[in-house]
């Protein structure tokens, strides 16, 4: 049987593109031809293997096997299409794989106008699109591949997404394509402005393991007492490694790169999780503990808005001017720096928390709300921090 059905598959599978349109037996058979189209584009050959699975799963409805035998001699292969054809309720074939010419001028002059509003010249973009495929020039150096890529979809769909291209509204998809061409030629372009240096470089876990050891450390330490949110402590771990924070402490519920909740922190985090050092506990006051014990001369800066908190410039920063060594992959700690501890999004840090901390800091609000997100947070204190010790200015900064 096996073998039979891989020769029907052999058998049919050279035959050209054509519209097939659906029978009266469609719905007998349980194909998975859409009922609401009467022309679709697909290959013969795609839909006649769909057909035979899903008659051959129904035992009641299984076809004479005996119709699709491998004789080719005096017309016997034309002859087994046919009988399948037949077998399966399909007629007669119409070949119509593209637009027409006035569907794709009408898709084109939709696309030019949303791409003039957005403010790219549609003229020059046309240009550079013809001249991909036409010429061996390659693709145009101020649009770049992705673009150019996104404004032939958009125009000369493929044959199978000509029944949606035509179902759609041309002038809602062509907006929404004109801004997606506007973002890829941008990004494009920053990529290939060598001044411009937002982009990082795309290296293997092994050149993280080394760029780890290259870290410029400073003896910072952020400790997250129960934070909900993987998104923001993917966002903290970012900032951490941005701004040369030695480790990342997670405590209770927090999700971490070892433990639950380590997939969306990833995403968020783009690999700054595999650089930052990072200890879990099971508990704050066991951080907090573990904390005093290994690293005394650390000052616990708590961010929350209390009655005793001090805006977090007026605060002195311990540990100006030393730095965390690493060597084959232990943390070398100095005598003084500190920890920012930031808390749950919803209740802040612990209260039976805040009074064993040295300090008590907040961020002055000037609106209705009175806080701000702790992933926002985490930056300003931080780089307040590194301003104060002078490190802001120094040129190793943009190593």
């Amino acid at each position: 049987m096996k073998m039979l059905i891989l020769n029907l598959v052999r058998h049919i599978a050279g035959f050209t593109c054509s519209t097939i349109k659906s029978s009266s037996r469609n719905s007998e058979l349980g194909s998975t031809v859409p009922k609401q189209l009467k022309t679709h584009t697909i290959t013969r050959a795609s839909l006649q293997m769909l057909r035979f699975r899903d008659i051959y799963s129904h035992e009641s409805s299984r076809p004479n096997l005996k119709l699709f035998s491998t004789d080719t001699h005096q017309g016997g292969e034309k002859a087994n299409v046919e009988n399948f054809e037949k077998s399966v309720g399909l007629e007669s074939v119409e070949l119509n794989e593209t637009l027409s010419e006035s569907e794709r001028l009408y898709r084109t002059e939709a696309l030019h106008q949303q791409l003039n509003i957005v403010g790219i010249d549609a003229e020059s973009l046309a240009v550079a699109v013809n001249k991909s495929m036409t010429t061996l020039e390659g693709n145009d150096p101020y649009f770049g591949k992705s673009a150019i890529k996104a404004y032939k979809t958009f125009v000369y769909p493929r044959p199978s997404k000509i029944d949606a291209a035509r179902n759609q509204d041309a002038e809602v998809a062509a907006s929404r394509t004109a801004r997606q061409i506007d973002f890829l030629a941008k990004r494009h372009r920053s990529h290939e402005a060598e001044w411009v240096r937002h982009t990082d470089t795309d290296v293997g876990m092994v050149e993280l393991a080394n760029a780890n050891e290259q870290r410029k450390l400073f003896p910072m330490i952020v400790l997250l007492d129960n934070v909900r949110s993987a998104f923001n402590v993917g966002s903290i771990f970012r900032t951490a490694d941005a701004s040369g924070c030695s480790m990342v402490i997670t405590t209770g519920i927090t999700p971490s790169p070892n433990g639950s909740g380590r997939e969306k922190l990833s995403k968020s985090a783009l690999f700054a999780d595999k650089v930052v050092e990072t200890k879990h506990f099971i508990t704050t006051k066991d951080a907090v503990d573990y904390i005093k014990e290994e690293h005394p001369g650390f000052s616990l800066i708590g961010m929350e808005t209390t009655d005793l908190s001090r805006c977090y410039t007026s605060i002195t920063y311990p540990g100006r001017g030393l730095y965390t060594e690493k060597n084959r992959g232990e943390l070398q700690w100095p005598d003084a720096g500190v920890v920012v501890v930031l808390g749950n999004e919803v209740h802040g840090v612990d209260t039976e928390i805040l009074p064993l901390l040295d300090h008590i800091a907040e961020i002055p609000m000037f609106g209705k709300k009175n806080s701000l997100n702790i992933a926002a947070c985490a930056p300003v204190i931080l780089y307040e921090i590194l301003r104060q010790w002078g490190d802001l200015d120094s040129d190793e900064s943009q190593i």
